[in-house]
């Protein structure tokens, strides 16, 4: 989904997958990803509600 909504490169969507679903991951670095996935799906015309129902 994020390849698609939020033109993420395959190691960057594998990067949202792990920070978003329980690994040990640093806040800033799950901060950073989250910020870049909801630009990106902005940019790519998806309003704030649809990139979090896509993200959760």
């Amino acid at each position: 989904m994020a390849v698609d909504s939020a033109s993420f490169a395959a190691a960057e969507a594998d990067q949202l997958r792990r920070a978003g679903h329980g690994r040990q991951t640093l806040l800033g670095e799950r901060k950073a990803i989250m910020a870049r996935f909801f630009d990106s799906c902005a940019t790519n015309g998806l309003d704030r509600e649809l990139s979090m129902r896509i993200f959760e």
